[in-house]
């Protein structure tokens, strides 16, 4: 550009041309090169058109999102897809290559939905189960971020913390036309096509053994479909964007019930265009008040929250046992100015006593525990994250973190560590180590040093009872 506007002694190529123009001994010339100048300038404009084929603009021209109901278009079915862990080595696939299966599900996942990897891992498990009938794809879009380290990344940290590699399953990546022919919002979105018609999306849980019988023998979701808001804006308020039937709704403050096609926040700062704002969409109930009154739950396990049986039918039903994605809520508070944890917490409690007739009591109770200590005074020092204290030719990862889940099998209790090892250091476990074995597994703690011991310790507790009842404590 700096050349096209200065030649010569600051002189612009158009004051040339009009320069030459003037003189009658240089027009003809003149002419000439200005016709030459042209059609250079305009072969240039037609040739940056030609789509070239490193440059992307080969790709489908214009993808349009597929209905519930449609087929499968013919250029669907031919695209090439980038996939990793073939089991022939390929590298792209098209659907076309299973148009002969009956049912196609793609899985839309990232690294960062843990919900994603634990359908995932479900998914690899059907498979061996609907190798003829029912193709499961992953699908991993270019628009979640994810790279091939942090994949390898994740997928080292599940295996460690269950046991399932994930790391052999064949996937898409990256996509990058999938998504646009199955826009969504929310992960996990599980899109199925049945006998090449598109019949809609379902979150994970829709994927099991039933229904997927059922879809091969109806035709049909028996699921309710999956309907991102794709055109909400995260740092408007809710208000603004949707009509909802709200249960508390003040100048700065909504409280309303789970909203389709909203997505999972489990809370998140914004900047709005006129302030700040809160918001924490479709958790259950008893999340809301984990995040409320924190001090309350501090130290708290799940299995030690008690809920009074005098405590309202409907309310109690949705602390202890909440129906998936029907018995969400959304919270959403904003201010002009400033916006604070803290402020967000004091509001949040005033909402939940408002609407909620439930009181909460922190207290202990007396519990049997087994407690992991250092044997005969031997000293255990804490490990770095990934380093393993044992080696074995037949041995499977597991982070210490699992072994610990792994442990109350064993005893039938609560386990207390003590052993000073981080949770996220990795061991290697002898294949076969059976856990519902109390001499199995007290000879392997025996080897890195660490015995267990039953002990009475108190343990503390969160009770909901009714407001306005004395609460005594009855569980000692």
């Amino acid at each position: 550009m700096k050349n096209f506007y200065k030649g010569g002694r600051d002189m612009s190529y158009f004051d040339w041309i009009f320069h030459l123009f003037k003189s009658k001994n240089n027009r003809s010339r003149t002419l000439f090169c200005f016709g030459i100048c042209f059609v250079l300038l305009f072969s240039n404009q037609l040739t940056a058109q030609e789509p070239r084929r490193d440059s992307g603009a080969d790709r489908l021209p214009e993808i349009l999102p597929i209905a519930i109901g449609e087929l499968i278009p013919p250029a669907l079915w031919e695209l090439p897809l980038n996939v990793v862990n073939h089991p022939l080595g390929n590298e792209t696939i098209k659907l076309g290559d299973y148009q002969d299966r009956k049912l196609i599900i793609l899985d839309f996942w990232a690294t960062w939905c843990g919900s994603c990897l634990r359908s995932m891992a479900k998914i690899q498990a059907l498979e061996k189960d609907w190798n003829d009938s029912v193709l499961f794809l992953p699908v991993n879009a270019e628009t979640t971020g994810d790279i091939p380290e942090k994949i390898r990344n994740t997928f080292t940290r599940f295996q460690q913390s269950t046991g399932t590699a994930l790391d052999r399953q064949c996937y898409v990546f990256p996509d990058r036309d999938l998504y646009r022919f199955f826009p969504h919002k929310a992960l996990p979105h599980v899109v199925w096509i049945f006998e090449g018609r598109y019949i809609g999306s379902t979150y994970a849980e829709a994927v099991t053994t039933e229904h997927i019988k059922a879809v091969l023998h109806s035709g049909g979701l028996q699921r309710p479909v999956k309907k991102d808001l794709l055109t909400f804006s995260p740092t408007r308020m809710i208000a603004e964007q949707l009509p909802f039937s709200s249960i508390s709704r003040e100048q700065n403050v909504l409280f309303t019930r789970y909203i389709e096609g909203l997505g999972f926040d489990s809370g998140t700062f914004y900047t709005h265009d006129a302030g700040l704002l809160y918001r924490i969409s479709n958790f259950e109930l008893l999340y809301f008040f984990y995040i409320a009154f924190p001090e309350i739950f501090h130290g708290v396990k799940t299995d030690d929250i008690v809920f009074s049986e005098t405590l309202q039918e409907n309310l109690r039903r949705e602390l202890v046992a909440p129906v998936p994605y029907e018995d969400g809520y959304c919270f959403e508070l904003f201010s002009k100015d400033t916006l604070t944890i803290e402020m967000v917490r004091k509001r949040l409690s005033e909402v939940l006593g408002t609407n909620f007739d439930v009181e909460l009591h922190r207290d202990e109770k007396l519990q049997k525990v087994m407690e992991l200590v250092p044997m005969d005074a031997v000293s255990v020092e804490p490990q770095q994250r990934g380093k393993r204290r044992a080696a074995g030719k037949h041995a499977e990862e597991r982070s210490w973190k699992v072994l610990l889940g792994r442990f109350k099998e064993t005893w039938k209790l609560p386990v207390v560590d003590h052993s000073g090892i981080a949770k996220g250091m990795v061991f290697d476990v002898p294949v076969g180590l059976d856990f519902g074995s109390r001499e199995q597994v007290e000879k392997f703690l025996a080897v890195h040093g660490l015995t267990p011991v039953e002990k009475q310790v108190a343990v503390p507790i969160v009770v909901f009872t009714p407001k306005n009842i004395k609460y005594t404590n009855e569980t000692n």
